[in-house]
């Protein structure tokens, strides 16, 4: 894809990203977005309930994952759409 802005062409790391892109009403966000917070929250849910040392690790990154993952999402979106 071009940039309109400056007639260079950008490399785009995903599919994911090209859809953002082109999400002008910011649906595509909010479902990426609930998605991966309702996973982190249901993982977070497992882990109150109690896991074993191994478990609690590996749910714990899992969890720090989807929440870098969110921020990336709305990064990427913000940077297409908002305006300036």
């Amino acid at each position: 894809m071009k940039d309109q802005n400056t007639d260079n062409e950008k490399i785009h790391l995903s599919d994911l990203e090209d859809r953002l892109i082109l999400d002008t009403q910011g649906e595509l966000r909010e479902e990426v977005l609930k998605e991966l917070v309702e996973e982190a929250f249901r993982l977070k849910t497992a882990r109150d309930k109690g896991l074993s040392p191994d478990e609690f690790e590996t749910n714990d990154r899992m969890i720090t994952a989807l929440m870098a993952a969110a921020e990336v999402v709305d990064k990427t979106w913000n940077t297409h759409h908002k305006k300036h």
